[in-house]
């Protein structure tokens, strides 16, 4: 996706938001306890590998 479409890959924006910790953290704020549990979100961030990209070259920002 990254080099097709010069898109942020999905599981680069894991690392852009501060690694695993943070971004499960950032989820059971903001998504219900409920939707969470249905799809097993903890098993599921723990078998998310590191991206091999450099994210930061696809995040672009405009003013």
């Amino acid at each position: 996706m990254a080099a097709g479409f010069n898109w942020c890959p999905p599981l680069a924006l894991i690392e852009a938001f501060g690694g695993k910790e943070i971004f499960v953290k950032l989820c059971e704020e903001r998504i219900e306890n409920s939707v969470l549990r249905e799809m097993d979100f903890k098993n599921l961030v723990k078998a998310v590998e590191k991206s091999a990209y450099d994210y930061r070259k696809f995040i672009k920002a405009k003013l």
